[in-house]
């Protein structure tokens, strides 16, 4: 047998043996040495550099050093740049490499080489390549217009959203290179109209349909800053060599945003939100209006017109007759602004256009026939004058009348008589007019902005305080503590009673010894419930003294006659020190920290409220803001620190007391100080088992409703479980299933994720079993059992192969099983769409899971992440066929439109190069197909073509 007839074979495996050693410096140098020359190359040279292109360092060294055209023909015939056109078969960022190396080397240099991939690529760009051509096509970068302008109009046609692009396009036309058709379609590209979706503020409508979640708005397809820079700065001060081609652009443009919100419900012929948010058309800022995307675009159609009204007189008016003649009532006030410009025409003739076209009550209209009003009402002719007052006073009619309340009626014309008489003060008759109705309505007052639909006021209101910080510092606070409680007490109002306090706590910040005068003064005057007390207090909290002035000032709130006026400032306090590290507050002044503690609370035991249960609908949120809640955080940072002190997990005797008394009281108070003592049960069960099961499991105990209510809302809000805890702990749980519509809807959702996590991690336990959770699905809803469904996906994740299967062999085959029988409860599709998210952690039994899924008429999960996370996993021969008889029950199910294509065909791909059954294979070719998935008829024919 010849032996060179394996040389080849050797000869291979030798180079792979040397390269598998070679270094990032040995890799680029061979690199930068092959494609020095252009292809083609021996064939395992060309092998190499292909694989070269699958990572994200080798394909550096490729796009560095590879720049001739023959290379990117190259690369191009072994399909390498698909990926650039949709495709995945590159990492992302092998793919944003290779864009950049595209853009960069070729789009200006050899531009039609580039233009000619993107020709026969036949796809849409994706949006790496898109902003890398943008950014190196741009001036700064490409010295070459022409070649600029060539790739334009391509670059319009595969533009992505702007919110998923450079501003490349707007910067181009800040740079004053482009010719003027290349401006103005550029131009014209970037004020398109399109339509955006938002939350709507109020859910929910009036009408019988269903309850409407989301409004249309406009926006345009350009950057709205850019597009105000670009036309001041660009196009205004040339606009004699665009205008006539702009006028066009923009009035479709305004046309267009109506029409959206027309189509979509959100406007009719007479309101319009776009129109309605821009106050003046002749200057955007009036009445503190609010910048608006379509702002640049009204701006731009209000320069046109003046501009032809100095220019091109007849042009103006056949394009002020069209915007007239609109449906928007953004291009109807955009003609009127134009007749207040227009010099032209007397002020006769402009009034006179104001009645024939029946504006003078057009309220969308208001502000430009408003100014034309001020303008032109004095210096028109008497009868003139009288025409327009005759109009006025009759008040709204017909449409105008009707689209008015009808007590709004006399108060619009009472506005309008009061803008004339203004703006005409000598004539007899305007005044005489709105007398008259004034005194037939004599509670009418004029409005600050009569011509203005809204007006926003900016900047702060501040109220100043009846004495400032340094003349309350001038007083003596002991002599003159009742000119102090007096001063609080007869302030105006709300605001300025806490200006005059704050003023006070700035005090008692400046000044320890006035603040502990002025707390003697109340002291000995008995003002114990003057709020002076919360200054203080805010005052001392925030500020810094010795270890002495501390003693002193505990020692004052000590002697405190009705703590509970003060209770929520104090234990602010006491929370604010158990955070902080002070060195001047140390253990003994801690020790009159927990006396002061103990005094809140005995005060808080004989005042505290009690709230009806129907109004605890957050406790937690009530807990951290008042003062139980504050006061057993105080208690469990003391024990921490305690703890931390003495080097050993225990509670002292006094803090179990304290703790006790939190768990045994009935008050409101102790309800919410129950909240955070039950967020911290795992944390106080290590320290003290036995006081935990004796004192605090039993208030989870649902014989005491409100007191089981505080105690699970504290812990649900982030459960955590210990496995020495579960044995008292399950029966609790369980006992809460009876009651969960004591619970809200973010704590039954955390209660699913414990029932969940406890099943999948502790299984050994006897309650972990199917029993428990045959229970919980059975008293729940449907909301509940989803919630356990996707509860177990999460607590599935962590685990490797081998736990996963113990899980799935110990209970979860059967919990599945019982679920697709709907046993013990029916399974709505929100919970079947939740059982499919167990796919990717179940994984390695998917052969025993998908069986148990098909068993059920597949549901739409085309909104489901399940087709991405499949595709983005690789399947073993075995894992193949179950994922592919999967795949094709999903897709069963899904309606469209189908928004995963691109994730399914990647997922087909894998599963054809797995050994998936090619039969199915081809069947979920034809349902993607069905579904409007593009890349069905080539992924058929490679799948039947193997």
């Amino acid at each position: 047998m010849n032996s060179d007839r394996f040389k080849p074979l050797y000869d291979a495996l030798s180079a792979w043996a040397e390269q598998t050693s070679w270094g990032s410096l040995d890799q680029e140098a061979r690199i930068k040495e092959l494609v020095a020359s252009d292809p083609p190359l021996d064939r395992a040279s060309e092998a190499y550099i292909e694989q070269s292109l699958s990572d994200p360092v080798t394909a550096r060294f490729f796009t560095d050093h590879a720049e001739s055209a023959a290379w990117l023909k190259w690369v191009e015939e072994k399909g390498l740049l698909t990926t650039l056109f949709g495709s995945n078969e590159l990492p992302a960022e092998v793919a944003r490499t290779v864009a950049y190396w595209f853009a960069d080397k070729y789009a200006c240099a050899h531009s039609e080489t580039a233009l000619g991939v993107v020709q026969r690529a036949g796809r849409p760009m994706g949006e790496f390549l898109w902003n890398a051509l943008a950014l190196f096509l741009h001036p700064i970068r490409c010295n070459d217009v022409p070649v600029i302008e060539k790739w334009l109009p391509v670059l319009l046609q595969h533009a992505p959203p702007k919110n998923r692009r450079h501003s490349v396009l707007e910067t181009m036309l800040t740079s004053r290179v482009l010719s003027r058709p290349s401006v103005l379609l550029l131009f014209g590209f970037l004020v398109q109209p399109l339509a955006s979706l938002s939350p709507r503020f109020v859910l929910g409508d009036d009408g019988d349909g269903p309850p409407v979640e989301v409004d249309y708005e406009v926006d345009l397809r350009g950057d709205d800053y850019w597009l105000g820079q670009i036309w001041k700065e660009r196009i205004k001060p040339s606009l004699s060599d665009y205008v006539i081609e702009l006028a066009p652009i923009v009035t479709s443009a305004l046309s267009g945003c109506h029409h959206i919100l027309r189509a979509s419900g959100r406007a009719t012929s007479y309101w319009d939100p776009t129109n309605y948010q821009r106050v003046a058309v002749e200057d955007q800022a009036i009445g503190g209006g609010v910048r608006h995307p379509v702002d640049p675009l009204i701006d731009a159609a209000r320069d046109i017109v003046e501009h032809l009204l100095t220019t091109q007189i007849d042009r103006a008016k056949s394009l002020i007759t069209d915007w007239l003649a609109s449906e928007s009532p953004l291009l109807q006030r955009l003609a009127v602004h134009a007749y207040v410009e227009r010099q032209d025409l007397s002020a006769d003739e402009k009034l006179a256009f104001v009645l024939e076209a029946d504006l003078l009550y057009a309220e969308p209209l208001r502000h430009e026939v408003f100014r034309l009003l001020r303008l032109n009402f004095k210096p028109a002719e008497d009868e003139v004058r009288n025409r327009v007052l005759d109009v006025a006073v009759r008040g709204p009619q017909g449409e105008h009348a009707d689209r008015l309340r009808e007590d709004a009626l006399d108060y619009v014309k009472y506005n309008l008589l009061y803008w004339l008489h203004q703006a005409a003060p000598d004539d007899p008759r305007s005044k005489e007019l709105l007398d008259e109705v004034h005194a037939a309505n004599p509670d009418f007052e004029p409005r600050d902005n009569p011509d203005l639909a809204w007006v926003i006021s900016m900047g702060p209101h501040e109220v100043e305080s009846p004495l400032t910080v340094e003349e309350l510092q001038d007083i003596d606070p002991r002599r003159d503590v009742t000119r102090l409680v007096q001063a609080v007490e007869s302030a105006d109002d709300y605001s300025e009673r806490e200006a005059l306090l704050g003023a006070i706590s700035a005090a008692v910040r400046r000044d320890f010894a006035w603040s502990a005068s002025l707390a003697g003064g109340l002291h000995d005057a008995g003002s114990w419930e003057s709020p002076i007390w919360g200054a203080l207090i805010s005052g001392w909290a925030s500020s810094e003294h010795s270890a002495e002035d501390w003693n002193l000032l505990l020692d004052l709130l000590l002697s405190h006659e009705e703590l509970d006026h003060v209770a929520d400032q104090l234990a602010y306090m006491l929370v604010n020190l158990a955070r902080s590290s002070m060195p001047t507050f140390g253990p003994k002044q801690f020790e009159k920290a927990e006396q002061l503690h103990d005094a809140v609370w005995s005060s808080l035991e004989v005042t505290s409220e009690t709230v009806p249960s129907e109004a605890r609908h957050d406790l937690l949120s009530e807990a951290i803001n008042r003062a139980g809640g504050r006061l057993a955080e105080f208690l469990i940072r003391r024990i921490d620190a305690k703890r931390r002190l003495a080097g050993e997990d225990a509670i002292t005797a006094q803090d179990q007391t304290r703790l006790s008394r939190i768990c045994d009281g009935t008050t409101h108070s102790h309800l919410l100080g129950l909240v955070v003592v039950a967020q911290d049960v795992v944390f106080l069960y290590s320290l003290d088992s036995e006081w935990t099961l004796q004192k605090l499991l039993p208030t989870f105990e649902w014989e005491s409703e409100e007191r089981a209510k505080a105690a699970w809302n504290g812990y649900l809000w982030g459960p955590r479980w210990h496995r020495r805890l579960l044995p008292p702990l399950i029966p609790l749980i369980q006992e809460t299933f009876d009651h969960l519509d004591a619970l809200g809807d973010e704590h039954r959702r955390q209660l699913a994720a414990l029932v969940a996590g406890i099943s999948v991690h502790a299984m050994d336990d006897a309650m972990s079993r199917p029993e428990w959770l045959r229970k919980y699905l059975a008293t729940g809803e449907d909301t509940d059992r989803a919630a356990i469904a996707y509860g177990i996906a999460a607590a599935l994740e962590p685990l490797d192969d081998e736990a996963v299967r113990d899980v799935w062999k110990h209970w979860l085959r059967e919990y599945v099983s019982e679920r697709m029988g709907d046993v013990p409860a029916v399974a709505d599709e929100e919970e079947l769409r939740a059982l499919h998210e167990l796919v990717m952690p179940l994984k390695v039994v998917l052969g025993e899971l998908v069986p148990l899924l098909k068993s059920r008429t597949p549901v739409d999960t085309r909104y489901s992440r399940i087709y991405d996370r499949m595709s983005a996993s690789t399947f073993s021969r075995e894992e193949a066929d179950a994922a592919a008889e999967l795949l094709e029950h999903l897709l069963a199910g899904a309606g469209t439109p189908f928004f995963n294509c691109h994730e399914v065909g990647l997922l087909v791909t894998s599963l054809h190069m797995a050994g998936a059954p090619r039969d199915v294979l081809v069947r979920i070719c034809n349902r993607m197909s069905e579904l409007g998935c593009g890349e069905a008829i080539t992924l058929r024919a490679t799948i039947e073509g193997s």
